[in-house]
Parts: structure tokens; sequence; C-alpha cells
């Protein structure tokens, strides 16, 4: 892998990629992306790429639960979890002409993304005083 990294994710968002997403659409990245490295304390541009390597290690700890795009989110916070290495590297994502970014509705998919996110800080708040 690179650098020696656990897993490494095609950024839309690192020097040298490209990506033509909406600007509410990359608001909404931002945010998630902001909640995702300060929970994590990790600095990953683009948590919610697909385009993503994993290493036999990352694999074993990868056990992931969540369904949709928050899987994406459980799987940088497991990775966390197991001090495994993230680097990105740039991808390039251009969408045909009159085609959406994404099936779901910018609001309400980032939103679901938003309450994973909750759900895990509550997990994890409860898990310490149990």
């Amino acid at each position: 892998m690179r650098n020696g990294s656990d897993i490494v994710v095609g950024s839309r968002f690192v020097k040298g990629a490209h990506t033509d997403i909406s600007k509410l659409r990359l608001f909404g990245l931002n945010v998630i992306n902001f909640l995702q490295n300060a929970l994590t304390n990790c600095s990953v541009k683009d948590s919610q790429s697909g385009f993503r390597a994993y290493n036999r290690e990352a694999l074993k700890h990868l056990q992931i639960s969540e369904s949709g795009m928050g899987a994406s989110v459980e799987i940088l916070f497991k990775a966390h979890a197991h001090n495994l290495k993230i680097c990105e590297v740039p991808s390039y994502c251009k969408y045909p002409y009159g085609m959406s970014t994404s099936t779901k509705n910018p609001i309400t998919h980032g939103i679901s993304i938003i309450i994973y996110i909750a759900r895990f800080i509550v997990k994890k708040t409860l898990l310490k005083f149990t």
C-alpha cells in the first residue's frame, strides 16, 4: 500500500484531484468531514469517497454494521480506533452532462450521515460510563 498505509482513499479534494460537485454538496461534505475529523483527530478531506483500497490488516478490523453512506464514516471511526494509517490520493470525478452527482437529496443525505455520527457519539459516551 502507499506509504505503509492500511487504507488509501481516492480523494476529490486533495492537490491534483478534480470534481465538479455542486456547491451545496460541497458544503455538506465539508460539514461531515469537519465532524469526522474532529471526532477521530484525522485529516481526511473526502470522508465520503467510496474509492478506497484496504490492506489485510485493515480488513481484519473493519466489520461494518452501517449501511449506505454511513458506512464510509463508520470505516473511518473504526480505522481510528484501531490506529490504522490512512492516506489520500487524488482522484478525478466528472459527472456526465445533466447527471446528478447523487441519487439522494443532498439535504436528507447529509442529515442521515450526521445522525449516524450523533449515534456514534452517544454509543461511545455510554460505553465510557458502563
